[in-house]
């Protein structure tokens, strides 16, 4: 076998394992996974709800503080806020309510999602 056969040969073997092995990791899957998906079935009030409110709401809206009147702490209270549609409402940011929360960006949509599921199904304290 002659120097430039063995060479070719070389070149080819190392052209097929790199793109082999480059293929594996440069597809689209793997450059560009699937966002993660929203759950929200059977959202529970103490399990979903709660934290949400705890870092997107109660800064302003706290037992304490109630800004605007507004206090999302504890069932009942939200449960109010949930049952008149204002929660939703300002959260989605539709038209003719206060969009919330004020001066920050709005809520991810999926935390919103959440929410209106668990209003949807019932609202309930669990």
């Amino acid at each position: 076998m002659n120097f430039t056969r063995l060479l070719t040969s070389w070149v080819v073997l190392l052209g097929v394992i790199g793109s082999a092995s480059s293929c594996e990791y440069n597809n689209a899957a793997n450059l560009f996974p699937p966002p993660p998906v929203c759950e929200t079935e059977n959202m529970s009030f103490a399990g979903d709800i709660v934290p949400i409110l705890a870092v997107r709401c109660n800064q302003c809206h706290s037992a304490s503080e109630g800004s605007g009147g507004v206090v999302l702490e504890g069932y009942q209270e939200v449960l109010q806020w949930a049952d008149n549609g204002l929660l939703l409402c300002s959260i989605k940011w539709d038209e003719g309510c206060s969009e919330m929360p004020k001066n920050a960006p709005k809520i991810p949509q999926c935390e919103i999602d959440k929410i209106e599921s668990w209003i949807s199904d019932g609202a309930l304290e669990n």
